[in-house]
């Protein structure tokens, strides 16, 4: 596999999709959001289903689960 899509298209830190993200949602979207996509990326060569424990997700971005 190509090493290139293993890591986090950092486009998308400059696309204002952080900035976005926290004014509609909340500071810890964007964290939540690149996660989501880090984890894709673990198990997936394009965008795909990912296995995820919703739970465990709080932990893994070091925010209060709520």
């Amino acid at each position: 596999m190509d090493e290139r899509y293993l890591r986090f298209p950092r486009w998308l830190e400059f696309s204002g999709l952080p900035e976005q993200l926290s004014k509609d949602l909340g500071p810890s979207a964007w964290l939540v959001f690149r996660r989501l996509v880090e984890e894709d990326l673990s198990e997936n060569l394009f965008p795909d289903w990912v296995d995820l424990n919703p739970k465990g997700l709080a932990a893994f971005c070091g925010i209060e689960e709520d």
